[in-house]
Formats: structure tokens, C-alpha cells, sequence
């Protein structure tokens, strides 16, 4: 699952690489909200975009 949400988050393979950190930043949001029983990949990417503002 959390590969799923970090490779959606990844930038595609031939673009300018922004750097190891970028998933990262959102992993810890996104292994919280798993473990408390969020599997929806909608709502994890929903939450993602608010976070990410």
C-alpha cells in the first residue's frame, strides 16, 4: 500500500530529480494514517495535497 501511495508521489523516471527527500516528507503521514485504518488510496492522496500546501 505505501508503496503504491510513494511511487504516486514519485516524479516520473526522466524528469529533474528533486531530490532524495521528497516522498519522505509524506511518509510519516501517510504510515500513521494506514495503521489507523485508512486504506483508501483516494483519501490518502486527497489528504496528501492538503498537507502539502
Amino acid at each position: 500500500m505505501i508503496e503504491h501511495v510513494t511511487r504516486a508521489l514519485s516524479p516520473p523516471r526522466n524528469a529533474q530529480d528533486r531530490g532524495p527527500g521528497v516522498p519522505g516528507l509524506f511518509l510519516e503521514h501517510v504510515q500513521h494514517r494506514f495503521q489507523a485504518g485508512c486504506t483508501s488510496l483516494m483519501q490518502l492522496y486527497r489528504e496528501l495535497l492538503i498537507v502539502s500546501e
